[in-house]
């Protein structure tokens, strides 16, 4: 299955809330060694930070800022999250620029994010992993939501 990723370069990015996103791309990029990709890993706080310590000898590139986003100390409220909108949209729309950049310098073949729905390039083979059989899609792309 892996073997379409051998000798491409392929950029992996999980997003910074809780140590699931990283954990899960651990056996991604295990997969992806055993096939010879370059491998270039990027992130941000301590999911961020727990892969370039766990696959040192690998290239990670600058860490992306956070998408800052506070929880209410009881549960997580709609409201809550909806005030919180545009500082996510910013934060997608500052990755999205970053990956262009980067996409120009370093010309990936696969793109992988793990919920980072900024993280994508017209150029290059696109994968979003999720952890739910319907992820709800950012305010710009709730249109999307039906498929």
């Amino acid at each position: 299955m892996f073997e379409r990723f051998m000798n491409k370069r392929v950029l992996i990015i999980p997003l910074n809330w809780g140590m699931g996103h990283a954990t899960r791309c651990i056996p991604l990029i295990e997969s992806l060694i055993k096939v010879k990709a370059n491998i270039y890993i990027s992130g941000s706080g301590v999911s961020g930070h727990y892969l370039k310590h766990r696959f040192n000898h690998l290239t990670f590139l600058k860490d992306l800022p956070d998408y800052n986003i506070t929880y209410p100390k009881k549960g997580v409220s709609f409201m809550s999250m909806m005030k919180q909108w545009p500082k996510m949209e910013k934060a997608i729309w500052e990755e999205n620029h970053w990956l262009k950049e980067q996409q120009e310098k370093y010309q990936f073949d696969f793109i992988l994010s793990d919920h980072r729905f900024g993280i994508y390039h017209n150029s290059a083979i696109n994968i979003l992993i999720a952890h739910q059989l319907n992820p709800i899609l950012p305010f710009g792309f709730a249109a999307l939501n039906f498929i």
